[in-house]
Formats: structure tokens, C-alpha cells, sequence
């Protein structure tokens, strides 16, 4: 009897716990009503990596859709064609642009969209085809990326002129240089001792050239 009611709460358990995945499953999948949501169009210029169909897409930080589809644009290579499902409610306007940030240091990049001009007329989608256009922005990970080769070659450059400052040659004549200026220094301090226990060493020179110093 002990046996039986052991199988009937494990039982119990398997099945309420597979309840509550068919449940989740059931809400996530409820949750997105294609009626809420419209679909724009994004060409990137830029590399799209770490970027996926299914990715999210956010307003301002704040998450309004996702990428519905990616694919290299067949007449012109060099860009990138993105569409997006967005909620409607949205406000994108003629003035909105999308970039790409990583999120977090995951390696994951997400499409962020921002607009300035709350005054700017909407940018209206119509489920139509080809669906409206957002700009798309250079990234500024991507600039940094772009104008790395010429930082580097400063960088080296400063470190070539670096290294001849500081060469053999260099450092042994700032050597000798200092062990002058040390001399220097510990002969006028010898002479400003000497002159100080006895002050009649000093010359102090005539007035009148025909007049023989005291």
C-alpha cells in the first residue's frame, strides 16, 4: 500500500510538471499575435555578425519585436537585408534609424532602434511589399573597427620614435649629462661652503679699472 502511494505522488508530480511546459509553451506562443505586430526593412552596410533570424529588436533599450529574416540583397552584395516584426505600437518615424549593439559581453548583437523628432511623420507599414524602409546607422563599434589600422599605425609610429629617444647612444649621453650637472652642483657647493667659513675670499671687483681691487 506504502509502494503504491509512493508511484502515485511521483506520478502526480510528472504529470503536473509536464502541465506546466505544455502551459508555457502555450503562452509563449500565444503571446505573439502576428495582428499586433507589422514588418519594416532594414539594409545594413556593415558586417550583420552575431545578428539571427529570431533576434531581438528593441526601442530605446525597450523590446518591440524581433528579426523576422536576414539575406544578402541580390542586387547589391554589399548590403545586408533585415526584416523586422515590430509592435505596432511602436513610433517609428521618417526620422528613426536602426544600428547594431552587442549584448552584453555575450557576442550577441540585437538591432536598436532610436528617433529623435517626436514631430517627424510616422513611417507607416501596411503589411505591403517591399515593406517601408528604416535608415540604418553605422554602428560605432564599427567605426572604431574602421579606423583601427590607421590608430595602430600611430600607435607604432610613436613607439618607433620612442625607442630612438631612448637608445643606447641616448641614454649614455643623458648619462654623462647628469654626472656633469652632479659635479657641477658638488663643486658650487663646495665653493658656496668655503666662501661662507671664510669671507675674505671673496673678490669683490673695482668700480674704476684704475683702481687695484681691495
Amino acid at each position: 500500500m506504502e509502494t503504491d502511494k509512493h508511484y502515485f505522488m511521483v506520478g502526480s508530480f510528472v504529470l503536473l510538471t509536464l502541465a506546466c511546459i505544455v502551459g508555457f509553451v502555450v503562452w509563449i506562443t500565444g503571446s505573439y499575435d502576428e495582428g499586433k505586430y507589422t514588418t519594416y526593412r532594414i539594409h545594413f552596410q556593415e558586417s550583420v555578425s552575431g545578428l539571427a533570424a529570431g533576434g531581438p529588436v528593441k526601442y530605446r533599450g525597450v523590446m518591440v519585436g524581433k528579426v523576422k529574416s536576414m539575406m544578402i540583397e541580390p542586387e547589391n552584395i554589399r548590403l545586408i537585408r533585415v526584416d523586422i516584426n515590430i509592435l505596432k505600437t511602436t513610433p517609428i518615424r521618417t526620422d528613426t534609424v536602426a544600428n547594431l549593439k552587442f549584448a552584453g559581453i555575450t557576442g550577441a548583437v540585437f538591432v536598436e532602434l532610436t528617433g529623435e523628432d517626436s514631430k517627424a511623420p510616422k513611417l507607416v507599414s501596411d503589411d505591403i511589399s517591399p515593406p517601408p524602409e528604416i535608415t540604418a546607422q553605422t554602428s560605432t563599434l564599427n567605426e572604431i573597427m574602421d579606423i583601427m589600422p590607421e590608430i595602430l599605425e600611430k600607435v607604432s609610429h610613436i613607439a618607433q620614435q620612442v625607442d630612438k629617444v631612448f637608445n643606447d647612444k641616448n641614454v649614455g649621453a643623458l648619462g654623462d649629462m647628469v654626472s656633469q650637472w652632479q659635479k657641477i652642483s658638488h663643486d658650487v657647493g663646495g665653493l658656496t661652503r668655503s666662501l661662507k667659513d671664510d669671507p675674505s675670499k671673496i673678490i669683490i671687483p673695482a668700480k674704476d679699472k684704475g683702481i687695484p681691487a681691495p
